[in-house]
């Protein structure tokens, strides 16, 4: 079956890009069920925002919510991309993206667990394993040409294994998942020695957490390597945007 889904972030500024998930939106193209998932934990958004008021912010997440799945006196939207259309400030909504799809049940709890993982506890999290299947899974619908653990050749003969390589536009895209461990240190390292040296390889990383969280020595070598366009970097939680890179 295809089901369509669409996720709601907010974003305090709409120039910095910055921004967090709050939920998904969901449309079984099949049976027309609506569906809608929301961050369990609020605290995250009040710590991204402290400006927000609590209170009225939790009114207009949860209409939100009421609007898709019920509609209101004032609109009943009977397609998501007409539903998301009119979120475009502070709240707004991912591009509408679309999966054929076994079980719909577990299609909403394994990509809600995804894109809302920051603000579950650890133990409601996927493991990188299951991260890595719902990532292949969103390229296989969404890319039109993408390979597994391709390496790729450097300049100076430092070849690069990528997680990942879409060959979407002229330049093909490598991707390199990384992790909050040490261990990834110097797998940055030398992904961004790659970069430097190469002219034929674009390179994305995809980040498992939020650069604040980081350690300092990645952290600076990220900051170093995104103001110099070595690399885009993509959070996990947005991979949808790694196509938009």
């Amino acid at each position: 079956m295809k089901v369509q889904y669409s996720i709601l972030r907010y974003r305090p500024d709409t120039y910095s890009g910055e921004s967090i998930n709050i939920g998904i939106a969901y449309y079984n193209l099949d049976t027309e069920q609506k569906d809608f998932k929301l961050i369990k934990n609020y605290n995250r958004l009040w710590a991204f925002d402290d400006e927000l008021d609590p209170e009225f912010t939790r009114i207009s997440i949860e209409s939100f919510k009421e609007d898709w799945l019920s509609g209101s006196l004032f609109s009943s939207h009977t397609s998501l991309q007409d539903y998301t259309r009119f979120y475009v400030n502070e709240f707004y909504f991912s591009q509408v993206a679309t999966e054929n799809v076994t079980n719909y049940d577990e299609f909403i709890k394994t990509s809600s667990s995804y894109f809302l993982s920051k603000s579950m506890s650890r133990k409601e999290r996927l493991n990188k394993k299951e991260k890595m299947v719902f990532i292949e899974s969103f390229l296989e619908e969404n890319s039109h040409s993408f390979s597994k653990n391709v390496r790729v050749e450097g300049k100076y003969d430092d070849p690069y294994i990528f997680d990942y390589l879409l060959n979407e536009n002229e330049k093909p895209m490598g991707i390199k998942y990384i992790s909050s461990s040490k261990q990834s240190l110097n797998m940055l390292r030398s992904l961004l020695f790659y970069a430097e040296h190469s002219y034929n390889t674009s390179v994305s990383i995809v980040l498992e957490t939020d650069l604040e969280h980081c350690d300092i020595p990645t952290k600076n070598l990220l900051k170093m390597a995104t103001e110099k366009n070595l690399i885009s970097l993509i959070f996990d939680d947005k991979i949808d945007e790694l196509l938009n890179v």
